[in-house]
Formats: C-alpha cells, structure tokens, sequence
C-alpha cells in the first residue's frame, strides 16, 4: 500500500471508528462510561500488583520486622482481590453493552432497509452482498469494537504503568521490548486487510450456499425436491461453495499463523535474554529479589500488555473496516429512503377527478436492457373496473410495480387526477392503493396479521377485517379454522401439536391475500394481479361478481391472463410485447377480431365451449 493509500485507509478507519462509538455511546451511554471507567481501573492494577510483590518480597528479605512484611502482603492481596472483582464485572459489563449495541445496531439497519423505496436497490446483487456484511458488522462488529477499543485502553494504561516501574530496573529492556512488539502491530493490520478482502469476496458464496441450505429445508420446496430428486444435487452444490470459502478462509490463516508465529518466537526469545540478565544482575548484587521478581512478572506483563495492544488494533481495525459496510448500507439506503415523514405535496383529489393516466410509458429495469415497456399510455377513470390483458411476459406485472411507486419509468408520466405521481412521496401515493401480487408473501402468522397487514390501522379492527374477509370470499375459510382470526397460518412458529398451526391450500390463501388488499377501504385503487390464479371455476365467478358490485366505488385494475373474468370489466386494455395492441370493451374487441379476440378463441377452444357461447 503508497502512502496516499495507507494515510486515506487510515482517515477512513478512524472514521469509521468514531461512527462506531458514537453508535455505542447512543445505545448506552452509562454503560459506556462505566466500562472506559473499569477498563482504566483495570490496566492500573496490573503494574501496581507487579510493583505491590516486589514491594512485598524486598520487605520480607531484607527483614524490615513481622508488621511491615504482614502490611505488604495485605496490601498485595488487597488487589488480588479487586483485580478478580474488577474483572468479573467488566465481563458483565462487556456483554450487556454488547447486547445493547447489537439491539441498537439491528434495528437502525433493518429500519433503513425498510424505508428504502423501491426495489431496484434491493435486487443489485453488490448491494445484496453488502447488506449481508452489514448484517455480520451490525451483530458481531460492535461488540469486537468494544473488545478492542476498550482492551486498548486497559492494555495501554497497563503498559504505560510497567514502563514507569520497569525503566526503575533497566530503561533498555524496557526499549528493547516495546520495540519488539512494533513488527507485531504491523502484521497485525496486514491480516485484518487480509480478512476484509477475504470477507467481502465469499459473500456471494455464503449467499449462494444459504439459497440452498434454504432449499432442502423449506417445506414448500420440499415436494419438487423428492420428486425430481433434487436432494443430492443441492447438497453437493451447497458444499462445493462451503469448500470455496473454507479454502479463503484457510489462505488467510494459514498467511496470519506464519507471521504471528515467528514474531512470537521473537518476542519469547527477547523475554528469555532479559530475564537471564536479570538473574545474572540479582546474583551480583545489583538489584534486589524485589526488583528481580518486578522484571519478571514486570516484563511477562509488558509483553502481555503489547500483544493485547496488537490483537487489540488488528481486531479493531479489521472490524471498522467491516462495519464500514454497516455504514455503506445506511448511507445508500438513506439515499434511496421515503422521506420520513413525508414532506407535504398536492393532494391526489380535485374537484374533478380525473382518474388514473399512464401516458407514454417507457421502461427498463436496467440500462442497457431491452424496453420492458414502450410508449404504454391508458387510463384507469374513477370508479371504472380496468382489466389489463396479454400473454406471459407482455409486462402486466410490471405496470403493477410502475403504479405502486416500486420502479420510476424510464420515460414518460403516471398522472393521478392529473398530477405527476413523480413529485409525490411514493407513500402517499400507496396509501391510495390497495393491491394483490402474483406473488403475494404468506406470512408465518396468524389469520387477523395476515389480513390486517393490509392497513396497519386497522390490525386490531376486527370489524374491518370481518368485512374485507366476506368481501374476499374468505369468511367460509376463516369459520373453519380452528381458533378463527387467532389461527396461527404456520407451523414455524409452534410447538409440538399440529393444532398449533394450520397450512391452508393455495386457494385459500389466495383470498385470504385478497382479503388482505380489500381491507384498505379509503383507496382509490385496487390493483388485483393475476387474483383467481388459485380459483376453481365457481368461486372465480363468484369473486369477480364481488368486486364488480361491492368494491364501494373504488377504481380497479385487474391484472390477469384468463379472460372469462373480464367481460364486464368497463374497459379492457390488452398488451403485447410491452405495447398496449388494443382497448375497448369486451364485444367491441371480439368484433375487431385483434390479439384479443386471437387470445379469447384459443381460451375458450382451451376449455372446449364455443367463442360465440363464451362470448356471451
């Protein structure tokens, strides 16, 4: 490393350092303080019991009387006995502080995840990577920081202290030993670059090797898993990448036991010199057994005391070099944040509204990529049911992330009541919008979370709930389940009754989700994607019959590609290869005879019955 380099990596890591402490101090200041208070007590016990023994010996040799050798020795284990207190409260003390950081740490992490706006940060693969350091930093770092800017304090008093009593005895040792310890502290920061650098190259390893992990025990994967025989080769691929990062790992410590063993030989070598001369000076009378015994436990305290400062350093700046992902991770997140609170923007109602206008749409999830989307431009008016048709992969789903704020288009505008929705915080805009995903998250928790989550307000709402159940077509679900609203919709979380938790079936989990996204009553918007995916022919009719008369004046987007379901939609949009192809009513387009009327002949052929039957 140039200088340049080393000076900037230094300024960095004393940045990140004092980042560190501030987040310690922030999570618990007493404890903080009493800790520097103990760790300072700790260190100036340590040259004070060195110089107590000799104090002790030389009273007893030099036969100063019964009193003084019996006040020596008393004093000697009077701090034997505070060093032991000292230490077993420090212990204590370290680990609560530990525990306190890593509550503070998680939360402030996890928090400025959640408040990231949309998703394309979240699905860049560096980030993911940095997160999971992040994650490690937040858990473990603090407390290593602790360990390490605290020991270095204790070891630095300790040091200083033997340095004083020690250069009474002979200054050149005293040199001579300090001396020897600077290699150390030098190989010490090599190894924590070392260890950085090998961190940060097996995340996407450790990544990897988790997916799979999670595969061979996730329950629903399970199925696939034993009938495509899958087992085997997940476990093998699992293991090949737990070798790779075992070899990283093994490179750097093999690297780091070379050179912390021959300095330690060297160190012990240096000891070795000084306590021969020591014992040649005791036998010729130039110093005393006291002094002899001090440069004993003296120098064995001041190597002691060198190495924790090494150990320390090395592990402090190996640790603020991970918890610079910890920081990376907050800076970035808060760079991509819904601003908390929201700042006050126009209202999306007018006099006159005028609905829901995607005008011009152009997008790509990334540059260079193909358009997802091109030159999209529909209207969804107020109180209007919209039905958004096509073929896999035309971008349905897309539009659904657009109008949700998840992705800003590439070009062109998403207007609601004639606003630009882009100079809107992205939360006040969903809190207008009540939506169904295809790929809807079932949460390991209970019927009233499940639903509840919905709107937050209303968690605990049980009339609410009960209405956007019966309107999901939920309420027969819900009636069966053991304990109703209270029924834990997982295993996961129970004990060993299979009544401690209920797993519904995909249907039933479909309106339950359904359920979910009705229960925000004040939206403008519904947005449905693909929601009688899970239906059996009966209970799609019955849905859809629902939300065309009770959905309470709502808008709605309907997402799907089985086009039974949207007949009576008040206007049907059809897309193809990103573009919208077509828009009118049902009959209007049969009568066009386009790519939707292409798409509703091969449906209907599909379940066997007429167009002109199904048409009606």
């Amino acid at each position: 490393m140039t200088g340049p380099e080393a000076e900037r990596d230094t300024r960095v890591t004393l940045r990140t350092v004092v980042r560190a402490l501030g987040l310690l101090w922030s999570a618990a200041p007493g404890w903080s303080a009493g800790f520097a208070a103990l760790s300072l007590l700790a260190g100036v016990l340590v040259p004070l019991d060195a110089w107590l023994l000799a104090r002790a010996l030389d009273t007893v040799v030099d036969g100063s009387g019964r009193g003084a050798a019996v006040s020596a020795v008393a004093l000697l284990g009077a701090a034997a006995v505070t060093t032991a207190v000292v230490a077993a409260v420090t212990r204590y003390a370290e680990s609560e502080l530990a525990r306190r950081v890593a509550l503070r740490a998680k939360g402030t992490l996890m928090r400025a995840v959640a408040r990231i706006a949309g998703l394309e940060l979240l699905e860049r693969p560096a980030f993911l990577d940095r997160l999971r350091l992040a994650e490690q930093a937040g858990s473990g770092a603090p407390q290593v920081l602790i360990q390490a800017v605290f020991g270095a304090l204790r070891a630095a008093v300790a040091a200083a202290g033997l340095i004083v009593v020690l250069a009474a005895v002979s200054p050149w040792l005293v040199l001579l030993t300090v001396a020897g310890s600077l290699p150390a502290a030098v190989a010490a920061v090599a190894e924590s670059r070392d260890r950085a650098r090998m961190l940060w190259g097996i995340t996407p390893g450790f990544r990897r090797e988790m997916f799979y992990g999670t595969l061979l025990t996730d329950a629903g994967a399970a199925k696939e898993l034993r009938v495509f025989g899958l087992g085997d080769l997940l476990h093998d691929r699992m293991t090949t990448e737990l070798r790779a990062i075992a070899r990283a790992q093994r490179a750097v410590e093999r690297r780091a036991a070379l050179a912390q063993g021959g300095l330690a030989a060297a160190s012990a070598l240096l000891g070795a010199g000084a306590l021969v001369w020591g014992a040649v000076q005791a036998v010729a009378g130039t110093i005393t057994v006291g002094d002899l015994s001090m440069l004993v436990t003296g120098l064995a305290g001041l190597r002691a005391a060198a190495a924790g400062l090494v150990r320390c350093f090395g592990d402090g700046h190996h640790s603020a070099l991970v918890f610079g992902h910890f920081e990376a991770v907050l800076e970035t997140a808060a760079a991509a944040a819904v601003p908390t609170p929201p700042p006050p923007g126009p209202r999306l109602h007018t006099v006159r509204p005028t609905g829901v206008e995607l005008r011009d749409i152009t997008f790509r999830y990334a540059a260079g990529h193909a358009p997802v989307l091109r030159g999209v431009s529909f209207t969804i008016p107020p109180g209007a049911m919209v039905a958004l048709v096509g073929a896999n992969g035309a971008g349905k789903s897309t539009i659904v992330k657009l109008l949700c704020r998840l992705y800003e288009p590439t070009s062109g505008s998403i207007r609601w009541d004639g606003r630009d929705v882009a100079g809107l915080p992205p939360d006040a805009v969903r809190r207008r919008i009540g939506v169904l995903f295809q790929d809807f998250v079932r949460y390991d928790l209970t019927v009233a979370d499940n639903v509840g989550f919905g709107d937050v307000r209303r968690l605990g709402d049980e009339a609410a709930l009960r209405a956007a159940v019966r309107l999901a077509g939920a309420d027969t679900v819900v009636e069966r389940l053991p304990q109703g609203y209270r029924t834990m919709l997982s295993r996961v979380f129970g004990g060993t009754d299979d009544a401690d938790g209920v797993q519904l079936s995909g249907g039933q989990w479909q309106r339950v989700a359904l359920a979910r996204s009705l229960l925000r009553d004040d939206a403008d918007l519904m947005i449905l994607d693909e929601p009688s995916s899970g239906l059996d022919a009966d209970a799609e009719a019955a849905l859809y019959e629902h939300l065309r008369t009770e959905r309470g004046g709502r808008s709605c987007l309907l997402v799907t590609h089985r086009l039974s379901a949207v007949r009576h939609a008040d206007a049907i949009v059809v897309l193809a290869g990103g573009r919208v192809v077509e828009q009118g009513g049902h009959d209007q387009l049969l009568a066009a005879g386009g790519e939707y009327a292409r798409l509703y002949r091969r449906q209907a052929d599909g379940f066997g019955r007429p167009a002109d039957a199904a048409a009606g």
